[in-house]
């Protein structure tokens, strides 16, 4: 819906577009992308401990959960390596810790 909204307000046809609405369906359109992300990598846990309770009938609940726990951590990981890099200039500097 907020690429439409996005659309709506570019300029066209020779008549010129609205900035401000094109900027709120923007800043929408990453928000409703950045909630759909984060709820994906949420799901990603709970579809592994799923699938591995119905494959492990009578084993060890201990050890299922903790091989659910290795494969969903190796999906995420591997997710995190594949997305796109920030460069040096964008990424923050950590702060020291005052004790």
């Amino acid at each position: 819906m907020a690429v439409f909204g996005v659309l709506h307000f570019m300029p066209a046809s020779g008549a010129g577009g609205n900035f401000w609405g094109f900027l709120a369906m923007f800043l929408l359109l990453f928000l409703t992308t950045g909630i759909g992300n984060g709820s994906t990598f949420r799901m990603i846990p709970v579809i592994f401990l799923t699938e591995r309770q119905r494959e492990a009938a009578g084993a060890d609940p201990a050890q299922v959960r903790r091989d659910a726990a290795k494969e969903s951590a190796a999906v995420l990981a591997s997710a995190r390596r594949w997305r796109p890099m920030a460069p040096s200039s964008c990424r923050r500097a950590t702060a020291p810790r005052l004790h």
